[in-house]
Formats: C-alpha cells, structure tokens, sequence
C-alpha cells in the first residue's frame, strides 16, 4: 500500500515539476534555440535592464510553428504587456520571422529585469534573440538608414527643440513597396502594425518618398514609425471588380429590352402624329379664314352698338387696352390678357431656363463625380463598411462600385430625360411648320408654345440621374443632398410649367427661380445637421412668409406691390364703399380655394416639422414640393373640367399611366431597405433581398417606376391642352 502511494506521489510530483516555468537568465545580442515544452508549458527569458531609457527589440522565427499551432510569446513590461505570434497573419500573409521593438524602459532601474515567455500547444523549434536599439534618437538634418518589413516594423524617436516651432519628416526609400510612415505622439503600445498604424498621428503612404509636416504646439516629441504593408494596393490603383457578367447580363438586357419598347412606342406615336398632322394642315386653313371672318364682323358691330349707344357717349372706349394693370383687374381673365408681350421676347425669356440649368448641371456635376468616385476608392481601401449604408442583402458589386445595380437602375432618368427633350424638340418642330403655313395660329389661337421649360425639365431629369446614380455609390448623410437637389429642382420647374400654361407673361425670371432655390437648397443643408428648436421656427416663419408671397402673386395675377401704405389705404377704401362684409368676401373664388388649399396642407406640413424635427430633412422638404405639383396638376384638371374643355384621350392615357407609376413608386419608396440617417447597425435592420431577376432590390424599382412616373406626368403635361389649338385666345379662360 505504502508502495502504491509513493508510486502516485512521484507521479504527481513529476506532472508538477512538468508544469513549472523553465526560467533562463538571458543575455542581450544572444541568439537562442530552443523548443517549446509539452502541455503549454512556459520558457521565461529574464533579461536585466542595464541602462533607464534604453530600448529593446525581439526578433523570433520558428519554422514548424502553423496557424493551428503557432509560436506565442508576451513580453512584460511595467508600462505594457506586449504580445505576438509566429506566423504573422496579415491580410493572408504568413510570416515565419517576426521583431518588434518594445516601448523604452522608462519606469526601470538599473538591474531590474523584464521577462519574455514564451509557449505553444505543440513543441516546436524557434530561435529567439533580444537586442538593444542603438541610436534610438533622431536628430536636425541628420540621415538615419532604416530597414523594416511588413512582419518587421520599425520605430524611432525625435525631440523638437525648444527654439523649433515645427518639423518635417522626409523619408526616402531605394524601393517602390509601399510603406506607411507615421508620426504618432510618445506613449506605449506603439501602433506599429498594418491593422492598426492609421489609427493614431498623422501617416501617409510612400513608395520612393514621403514628407510629414509636425508642428511642436500638436507633438513636441514623437514617434516615426515605418510599416511595410503587405501589397501595394494602398499605393496603387485598385483593381476593378469582376464577377461573373452573365448574372449581370439578364437584368441588365431586362432593363434595356423594356427601353427600347417604349422607344418603338414613341417612334411609332410620333409617326401616325405626323400623319394626323398633314390631314389637319389640309383643313385648317379654311377654318381659320372663316373665324377670322366672322370675328371681324363680330368687332364691327360690337363697336357700332357701344359708338351709338347714348349712355357711352360720354366715355372714352378701350376696345384694345395693353394697360397691364387694366388688363389683369378683369373678373374674367382670359389668356389673351396675359399674353401681350411679343413671341420673341417671351421666347429668350423661357430658353434661359435651359440654358441655365445646363450650365449648373455641369459645374455642380464635376465636383460631384469628382468627390464620389474619390470616396469609392477610399471605400475599398479602407474595408470600413460603414461609411455607406448600402442594402447589403442585395449588393451587386461591380468594378468599383459595392452596389452596381443601385447605380445602373438610375439609367431611367437618363434615357426618360433624353426622350422628353427629344419629344419636345419634334413638337416644337412640328408647331414651327404648321405656324408658317398659318401664322394666326401662333398669334390669336390656342395656348402661346414655348418649348424652353420642358427642355429645361428634360435635362433636369437626366441630373436627376446622374445624381442619384453618384449618391449610390455610397451612400450616407453627406452626399444625400446630392439624390435631392435635383428633384426639388424638377418639382419647381414642373410648377412653373403648369403656370405658364395660361400665364406666358407671367413666368418668373430663371435668375430670381434659381436664386431662390439656391437659399432653399442652403436651408436643407442646414437642416441635416441643426435640429434645434431655434432652426425650425426660422424655417416655419421663412416657408409660411415665402408661402403667403407666392399665393397674393397667384391671386392677384402680378398686380399688387409690397407697400404698406397703398395696402392701408386699399382695405380702408374697400371696406367704406361695402356693405355687409362684402369686402371680405373672395373675388376670384376658384383661386381662392386653391390658395386656401395649399396654405393648408403647407401649414400642415410645417406643424409636423416643428412637432416630429425629423432628421431626414431633406426627405422631409419633399413633400411639399411635390406634393404642391400634384395638388397643381390636379386642380388644372379640375378646372379644365369645369369650364367643359376637352381632355386629349392621349392626355388621359398618359395620366392615367402616370397614377398607375406614382402608385407604385411611392409603396416601393416607403419600403425601405437602407436609411442615411440612421446608424449603420440599425440602417441594417433594414436590408433586404432582391425581388427582381436577384439583381434589383426595392429601391431599384423604385428608380424605374419613378422614371415612368415623370415621363408620363411630364408628357401629359405638354399634350393636355391640344384641344384648344383651334380655340380663339380671347375665349379660353385662365386659372
């Protein structure tokens, strides 16, 4: 018994003894060869610091050591426990040879010892060597030759002066690896690893050559770091992107397949309107010459009856008043009353808009491709996924973009604008044609056609595109406004479109509209980044102003002045010559109520601002900008209606397609499936998988109905009063 109890104390004794640290006492510049003990047993090198501010460095290699099994050592420290492994892994490359230089022994005295321990699952061989940093300290104009690798950093140390008020480091370099040199403040651990070395100081990367301007007020002393990185992809372009074309090839045909349709449709439109358009030129100079013979007689007799009626004798007679002002006083306006100034002058007036816009368009385009696709490469360089809140689940990366497929689906606005200008441009051909061969037309007939807005519409939309497709490759907060801008801009024109329908005289210039949407455009920016109360009332009190100006211009048609005094004098008077209240009540009913409508829902929309601050502001001002354009477009229809004028049945197809588009485009665009304004982590929640050929997510079909959406609106916009080509302007009412 006795026997079998000393046989298990000699066992447990020599398991323990197995387990014990093997403690060596090391020297310094001495290389070691050893193995590592079974069980995960340490090997302690004591080292003895011989000098206070010294600095040491480790160099290991191991040869048999793997990924699944690798050399581990830790080196303590008073101020750090620093630790590495061998092999090295960095971004897939394997290192067998490592060295790190260790902070300076600062918090030591002379004979005080540190220790480097040293383990591994399984034994394997390694050599082991520790060193001191000789000339350690940097110094004015003076060369220092350094060699490190990506596994081998290196680091020195520099002292301004006192009579030195900044520095700059150069580094030059007989090799074209790239390297990043860093300038980091004195502290320990040094971030001196490819993982880790932009993430204090100041860095740069370096082929051959690199300059590091330090002013002594942010560092008086500092660390240059070098870090050989591991590829050359920091230093040079990046490859593009090149996945298999074929699952890209589909939806990508898909999408110009339904392009092409439409333009076969259009082709084959604009040729039967061609077609009706010679039929009508063979008929229509008969008609004409027998309206204008029966409006001269009319105007003879007319003006016999009032020059013999006794109670005008008295009375100067106006049969042909230019006075804006008288003119525009009528209860009953007509569009020949807001029509006077001549053709070509209305004409310059409308093409500034197009060519305005298109000066815009290029300069604030440039910087936004220039910015975005900077912002790209940065993107794939850094791997920090988050500066972009893409929909992950159904993220189609294509050369240098993570979500091809959100860019490419903005093709529509493109290729829409383009037909809308083209579109244009053939009606506007058409109507120059039929206004030569009958120049009454263009004078006395229909609506006055100008063709300048819905140019400028046209080259909006395709921005609008481009845009877009700019703020998808990544998008975030700052770059928002880039998908925004330009839809305001569509919204303001689509408004003034709809105006001048009726009102040719009364479209306001392209400098004051721009002008005015610049300050608009300032207010949104601002409204991204200041939530408080004090912005929001300044927004209320600058909109509902801008609101009440806009609506005295749509009811008084041009004839009122901002001055307090006539105003004053004005109320007093109508309110003496009154009676019951009469003053009160609206003169122009129907623009009364369209007004009172406008203010309301703007009101509203305003409360809910100041109630809600809702940090997407830039969304948020879209909703009285388009949604006043829709409440327009439907008030136009309704008062065609009332005064029983004729809606083109290709009018009605058109909106009724574009109901059937905005439909769709706004149930897509509130299923969200990435959001800017919230934090990565929760704009995840969010993501979804692609519901189209496994290429397109929501938002994409957003960008394709919303296309249609405006080219039909806009198209049946241009086409919805056709009917009164034949009517006399004198005779169709405006509203």
């Amino acid at each position: 018994m006795k026997a079998t109890q000393c046989i298990f104390l000699l066992i447990f004794l020599e398991v323990v003894k197995s387990q014990l640290p093997q403690v060596i006492p090391a020297k310094w510049d001495v290389m070691y060869g050893k193995e590592t003990g079974k069980n995960m047993s340490l090997t302690i090198f004591r080292f003895k610091v011989e000098e206070k501010y010294s600095v040491a460095r480790i160099i290991m290699s191991c040869n048999e050591s793997t990924e699944h099994n690798p050399l581990l050592a830790v080196f303590r420290e008073k101020l750090a426990v620093l630790s590495l492994q061998v092999p090295l892994i960095v971004d897939n490359y394997e290192y067998s040879q490592v060295a790190r230089t260790l902070c300076p022994f600062t918090e030591y005295k002379e004979g005080e010892a540190f220790t480097v321990e040293v383990t591994s699952a399984q034994p394997v061989r390694y050599n082991f060597r520790a060193e001191l940093v000789k000339n350690f300290f940097l110094y004015n104009n003076g060369k220092r030759l350094v060699t490190a690798s990506a596994s081998e950093p290196v680091y020195l140390r520099y002292d301004i002066p006192d009579d030195v008020d900044s520095v700059a480091v150069h580094v030059d370099s007989n090799s074209t690896t790239c390297m990043t040199v860093s300038v980091q403040k004195i502290g320990c651990p040094v971030f001196d690893l490819p993982d880790n070395v932009n993430s204090m100081g100041l860095h740069q990367t370096m082929t051959t050559s690199a300059t590091i301007p330090v002013e002594k007020s942010r560092m008086s002393s500092f660390y240059v770091v070098f870090v050989v990185n591991t590829n050359d992809d920091l230093c040079s372009e990046i490859m593009s992107i090149k996945p298999n074309l074929f699952d890209y090839t589909i939806p990508i045909v898909f999408w110009a397949c339904v392009l092409l349709l439409v333009t076969i449709v259009v082709f084959v439109y604009h040729y039967f309107d061609g077609i009706w358009e010679r039929r009508f030129l063979s008929r229509a100079y008969t008609h004409l010459e027998d309206d204008a013979q029966e409006e001269r007689i009319r105007d003879f007799y007319d003006f016999k009856r009032m020059s013999e009626d006794d109670d005008l004798k008295d009375y100067d007679l106006l049969t042909d008043c230019k006075d804006m002002m008288v003119v525009r006083a009528k209860a009953s306006l007509t569009v020949a009353d807001l029509s006077m100034t001549p053709y070509e002058l209305r004409e310059q007036k409308y093409d500034v808009y197009k060519i305005a816009l298109a000066i815009i368009g290029i300069f604030y385009n440039i910087t936004v491709l220039q910015l975005i696709i900077s912002k790209a490469g940065s993107l794939r360089q850094s791997g920090d996924l988050d500066e972009c809140t893409f929909n992950f689940q159904c993220a189609r990366p294509l050369w240098y973009f993570v979500a091809f497929n959100n860019v490419v689906s903005n093709g529509g606005y493109v290729y829409f604008g383009l037909l809308i200008i083209v579109m244009n441009y053939c009606r506007e051909r058409s109507f120059r044609r039929l206004f030569a061969v009958q120049p009454a037309l263009a004078e006395r007939y229909g609506l006055p056609q100008h063709s300048g807005l819905m140019t400028a519409i046209g080259l909006a939309v395709i921005m609008e595109g481009i845009s877009s497709a700019t703020y998808h490759v990544c998008p975030n907060n700052i770059n928002y406004q880039f998908d925004t801008a330009l839809m305001y801009v569509i919204g303001m024109l689509g408004k003034l479109k709809i105006w001048s329908l009726r009102h040719p005289d009364m479209v306001v210039s392209a400098y004051h509209a721009f002008g005015f949407l610049g300050i608009f455009l300032m207010a949104a920016i601002a409204g991204v980044y200041v939530h408080n109360m004090i912005f929001w009332i300044m927004f209320s009190i600058i909109y509902i102003g801008s609101m009440m100006l806009i609506s005295l211009e749509f009811y008084f048609k041009g004839i009122w002045t901002l001055n307090i005094r006539e105003l004053r004098n004005s109320v007093r008077m109508a309110w003496a010559s009154s009676r019951r209240l009469s003053c009160i009540m609206p003169a122009y009913k129907a623009r009364f109520f369209v007004i009172l409508m406008l203010n309301i829902v703007n009101t509203a929309v305003v409360v809910y601002g100041l109630e809600a601050h809702p940090k997407d502001f830039l969304s948020f001002l879209l909703i009285p900008f388009i949604g006043n354009l829709f409440i327009y477009i439907i008030y136009y229809i309704l008062m065609k209606m009332i005064y029983r004028e004729k809606i083109p049945k290709r009018a009605l197809a058109l909106l009724f397609a574009a109901v059937i588009s905005w439909t769709c485009a706004g149930i897509l665009f509130n299923q969200r499936v990435s959001d800017w304004s919230k934090m990565p982590a929760i704009s995840r929640e969010l993501n979804k998988p692609c519901i189209f050929l496994n290429f397109y997510d929501n938002h994409d079909i957003w960008h394709l109905s919303s296309a249609f959406a405006i080219f039909f609106s806009f198209t049946a916009i241009n086409v919805i009063d056709d009917d009164l080509m034949f009517v006399v302007r004198n005779t169709i009412r405006v509203f």
